[in-house]
């Protein structure tokens, strides 16, 4: 049911993409459960399967780079504090807000290649995407820290340029 009813607000149909979810919440009122969705064209996903059969593994799972880590630091996580973590590639950023001991949301976006252009680029994405959060969600967030992680933090002061930014402690 779920990609039929995703098809609307999706760039392609939902036969030509992979589909899945992840719960966020229980059920509220009895009626309702939040969930995240995420899809990718499998043509996309193609040549990360070809490469893995090549060397004769057949995963059960692909995921979101970064999700493992989010659920970790989920886990891990005082119930009572808010807390961001932003994966960090080469061409994309990848948001996970993490409200207490829940993943409230995912979101992922392009960034430049050279440095000033990502850190601004990557800061403006984060100012946006928490401003929106509680329009869409009906839930407060207000982190009190920032964790970046992957192999597109840059060398020298990303990290204080986005603790400068945001106003929030960046480990």
């Amino acid at each position: 049911v779920l990609p039929f009813e995703l098809e609307p607000t999706l760039p392609f149909a939902v036969d030509e993409l992979a589909i899945d979810f992840h719960t966020l919440n229980g059920a509220q009122d009895g009626d309702q459960t939040d969930l995240i969705a995420a899809a990718i064209a499998k043509y996309d996903l193609a040549p990360y399967i070809e490469a893995l059969s090549s060397v004769k593994i057949d995963p059960e799972k692909l995921t979101i780079s970064g999700l493992p880590i989010a659920l970790c630091l989920a886990h891990q996580a005082d119930p009572q504090e808010d807390l961001l973590f932003i994966e960090i590639d080469g061409a994309y950023a990848t948001l996970f807000f993490l409200k207490g001991e829940r993943l409230q949301l995912i979101r992922s976006f392009p960034l430049p290649t050279d440095v000033p252009s990502k850190t601004s680029m990557l800061c403006a994405q984060m100012k946006q995407t928490l401003a929106a959060f509680p329009e869409s969600s009906n839930l407060d967030f207000e982190p009190k820290e920032a964790i970046i992680n992957g192999t597109g933090v840059a060398e020298g002061d990303m990290s204080a340029h986005i603790s400068e930014r945001l106003d929030l402690p960046v480990k």
